[in-house]
């Protein structure tokens, strides 16, 4: 099946499109407070430092630097659907290495989220936001190279009921 330029078929609901730098700078707004709070760390894992990441077929790769401490398993609609785990990180901590015309981007509900994903791939690796006013990132660690995912802390937040 063909994939289609999303823009053009935008719903009330939800939104999928090419980020550009004017519309990804300009439709960053929120983060939820619960999801993005920070706990205790697993040493089994590779905890800190630099971490490389990508989609599936490498269009989208990039770098964040950090601290894993706890990831996030959401159960909201699209969470449960694509079945990311996500780490929380401060927006500069991420670097994009491929281009930034490389993302797409998909919105819904609140459209506070921006969710980057591959057009040939699917995968989602990142997604981006604002928390009272600070640039935030939720990275998909299952996206990261290098880190044991049994060894994480995971908790799991309740995003179905908001």
């Amino acid at each position: 099946m063909a994939m289609k330029d999303p823009a053009k078929k935008a719903a009330k609901s939800s939104s999928a499109r090419k980020a550009s730098p004017a519309t990804a700078k300009s439709a960053r707004t929120g983060v939820g407070a619960k999801a993005s709070k920070a706990a205790g760390i697993d040493s089994g894992a590779k905890q800190g430092g630099r971490f490389h990441g990508s989609c599936h077929c490498g269009r989208i790769a990039f770098d964040v630097e950090g601290t894993i401490g706890q990831v996030v398993d959401c159960n909201c609609s699209l969470c449960r659907r694509r079945g990311g785990l996500l780490w929380f990180v401060p927006r500069g901590a991420l670097r994009l290495v491929s281009p930034e015309n490389s993302l797409w981007t998909y919105t819904f509900n609140s459209h506070v989220l921006q969710h980057h994903f591959c057009a040939n791939c699917g995968i989602a690796p990142f997604s981006e936001g604002e928390k009272k006013g600070e640039k935030m990132a939720a990275i998909n660690v299952r996206c990261l190279d290098d880190v044991d995912l049994s060894k994480l802390n995971v908790v799991e937040y309740d995003g179905r009921s908001l």
